[in-house]
């Protein structure tokens, strides 16, 4: 299935983005739990609204990303499988730790495994090379090491790797974020180079792709049309080539 990440529209409010990835074309998402500090962020905690939500707009939730502040403070981890079970959500996605984030890293090597069972599965996401930043536990070259991945092709890019070479080597990919990084930014849309998309996506069947953009992608994210025909390319443009 292709579906839309949530955090593809983070300006606004979670009908809105419902909404607006319902007239683009979308049957599903991938819901992306808002931080405790983010405005509004129980809307994406909020169990019966989210599912009004998804009956009102006919639209699937078929991930859920845990919230970017989960990587300081990784606890309460069961509420986010709770939650993942009440949507009847298999995929759960978190981040690689860096090496840095000890508490983060404790959590992966320790507690992880009792989340891992028939309902819920734990896809790891490929995070970015950058200077600033530390890097992850686990490489490029060694993801094969891990169960399930949600394969990230912007941060494989601009950590500046092989990405065709490795996703083709890898056999435990089960999602794909997909958007561009053009050299400067990351979480771009896709249409302007087809053919590595095409080349990228092209030895997986059978998996799921997430278009996971940022404000950035759209000419004018607060113009609704100009976001829905944005969308609409990127989709189309998925369709077409897996």
């Amino acid at each position: 299935m292709i579906t839309l990440s949530t955090a593809s529209l983070y300006p606004y409010g979670l009908e809105r983005i419902f909404s607006l990835a319902k007239e683009a074309g979308f049957k599903g998402l991938e819901l992306m739990l808002r931080s405790k500090t983010d405005n509004a962020y129980y809307d994406t905690w909020d169990i019966p609204y989210v599912k009004h939500l998804s009956n009102k707009y006919k639209l699937l939730i078929r991930s859920i990303h845990v919230p970017f502040e989960f990587e300081n403070n990784p606890y309460d981890f069961d509420k986010i499988v709770n939650l993942a079970n009440a949507h009847n959500v298999k995929n759960v996605i978190v981040h690689i730790p860096r090496l840095n984030q000890l508490d983060y890293i404790k959590w992966y090597k320790k507690d992880v495994n009792k989340f891992t069972n028939d309902q819920t599965t734990i896809l790891f996401e490929n995070v970015h090379y950058k200077r600033t930043l530390a890097g992850p536990v686990v490489s490029y070259n060694q993801l094969n090491k891990i169960p399930n991945i949600c394969f990230d092709i912007a941060h494989a890019d601009r950590s500046g790797v092989d990405t065709i070479n490795i996703v083709q080597k890898l056999n435990n990919i089960k999602q794909f974020h997909v958007s561009l990084w053009n050299g400067e930014e990351d979480h771009l849309g896709i249409t302007t180079k087809k053919d590595f998309f095409k080349k990228v996506l092209s030895f997986h069947k059978n998996v799921d792709y997430c278009l996971e953009l940022c404000p950035k992608a759209f000419n004018d994210v607060y113009n609704e049309k100009e976001v829905i025909k944005v969308l609409q390319e990127n989709l189309n443009l998925l369709k077409k080539i897996v």
